[in-house]
């Protein structure tokens, strides 16, 4: 069966960045969507694209998944180009990595305005709310920013029950293809395209995504590939700096691509 990004009928890939501070637990809530399992480990410094085959409501889905790290240097635009879904982290235990999320998210909305393609489904995430005892982060403040900024909000913990997370995921991923099937239906545009910076010189109905070869990293139906997804030359906004990156581990840890090793 085909794939491709705007049809109906057939599997439809859905590309979901996310996206936070280092140690706010981007690593371990993606690790979690796709294997069920809780990381303590893992390396700080690794970015990696991760591939799942979701169905969702008797629909099949190809949803691939970047779990970003954020450091000086790397450009912006290989996720803002590229994602249907930002999944925007922070610490509730952490008031700097909630000014960081803030920041992503008046990011995204920049692009959002400058680009006027297509619309994004963008998640403020809430992790740890296990640590009560050390919130730094009100709920209330949570929701406030992301309402300001155009963002769904939840709080969770990837140490909590697997259904939850699953349901945040399919949640965005629901939304990501109820507003690419609207936008359809109005005018079909090539607003489908695998990265905005498409858009550009490419003939309707063709898809430009090509994946590398996969491995399986897991039995619940995983997978990864080693480097992050290149796209083609990107059409060139100013984006406003994000908060300073915060420090990372002295010691990075094992990679995470042995934790899916059998």
């Amino acid at each position: 069966m085909p794939r491709t990004r705007n049809s109906r009928n057939s599997v439809q890939e859905v590309h979901i960045a996310v996206l936070g501070m280092n140690r706010s637990g981007k690593s371990a809530l993606t690790v979690k969507y796709i294997t069920r399992r809780f990381i303590t480990e893992y390396d700080p410094n690794l970015e990696d694209t991760y591939c799942k085959h979701e169905s969702i409501h008797g629909h099949e889905y190809m949803v691939w998944i970047m779990d970003t790290v954020e450091s000086k240097g790397k450009d912006p635009m290989r996720y803002l180009a590229w994602a249907d879904i930002y999944l925007v982290v922070y610490d509730i235990t952490s008031q700097l990595s909630f000014q960081y999320a803030e920041n992503l998210l008046k990011q995204i909305n920049q692009h959002e305005h400058a680009l006027c393609v297509r619309q994004h489904v963008t998640s403020l995430i809430g992790n740890k709310n296990d640590m009560e005892r050390y919130r730094q982060v009100s709920r209330a403040d949570g929701q406030r920013v992301a309402d300001e900024l155009n963002a769904d909000f939840s709080e969770i913990t990837t140490t909590e029950e697997y259904a939850i997370v699953k349901s945040l995921f399919h949640k965005a991923i629901t939304n990501s293809i109820s507003r690419r099937m609207r936008a359809v239906d109005r005018s079909p545009s090539p607003r489908m395209y695998s990265s905005d910076s498409e858009v550009v010189g490419i003939p309707r109905g063709k898809s430009t995504f090509t994946p590398p070869l996969l491995k399986s990293t897991s039995r619940t139906g995983g997978f990864r590939r080693s480097k992050s997804p290149k796209h083609r030359e990107t059409l060139k906004h100013s984006l406003p700096p994000v908060a300073p990156n915060a420090k990372t581990k002295s010691s990075p840890g094992s990679k995470l691509f042995k934790l899916f090793q059998n």
